[in-house]
This record gives C-alpha cells, sequence and structure tokens, in this order.
C-alpha cells in the first residue's frame, strides 16, 4: 500500500482487438501527463487485426507488456493481466477508450 505522500503506481489493462483504435488508445496514454503508468499491458484476444509486430515500436514508448490469447474470454484475458500486474491501481480500458488530461493524477 502506498504511503499518503506517495502516488500510486497504476497499472492499465486493455484488452485489443483493432489496430487503428488500439494505436489511439496507446497514443493517449503515452501523451498523459506525470504520473504516468508503470505499466501496459496489451491483451490480444485473438484479434486478427494487430500482429506483435504492430506493437514492438510502442515498448520504447511506453513501458509496455503484450499478452497474446486465442479465444479467450473477456474475463480471462483481464485476469492474465491481473496476475502480471504490479500496480497499486488497475485501471481496464477497451481499445477505443482514451484517456482525458489529468486522468492518472486524479486517480
Amino acid at each position: 500500500m502506498p504511503s499518503v505522500a506517495s502516488s500510486p503506481s497504476v497499472s492499465v489493462v486493455i484488452l485489443g482487438t483493432r489496430r487503428r483504435e488500439l494505436e489511439r488508445c496507446l497514443e493517449a496514454l503515452e501523451a498523459a501527463r506525470p504520473p504516468r503508468p508503470r505499466e501496459v499491458f496489451v491483451v490480444l484476444n485473438g484479434a486478427r487485426e494487430i500482429s506483435l509486430g504492430d506493437l514492438l515500436g510502442w515498448r520504447a514508448r511506453l513501458p509496455l507488456e503484450v499478452i497474446a490469447m486465442l479465444a479467450a474470454t473477456l474475463g480471462r484475458a483481464r485476469n492474465a493481466a491481473v496476475r502480471l500486474s504490479r500496480g497499486d491501481v488497475l485501471v481496464f480500458l477497451d481499445d477505443d477508450a482514451t484517456v482525458p488530461e489529468g486522468f492518472f493524477a486524479a486517480l
């Protein structure tokens, strides 16, 4: 548990199925003002539009981890990321979501 003086660390979990929407979501996370997420998990749940190669470039820009699952339910996909996350707070986003300025500070 973080102390009152420190900010909690944030893990973001995104279920990715559509490439264009996922890129917009990742761009919004990259543009977010500090504090930034400790880690960002993209769960590819049988996505055909998105390849691992599409996401490799993002690893230099965000603390990104990719979890590939075939034919998993939404719950199983999210639980896979939960087991790996190290943040104090988990934020679940769909690939078509963007975070507004100040989102992480407001947490």
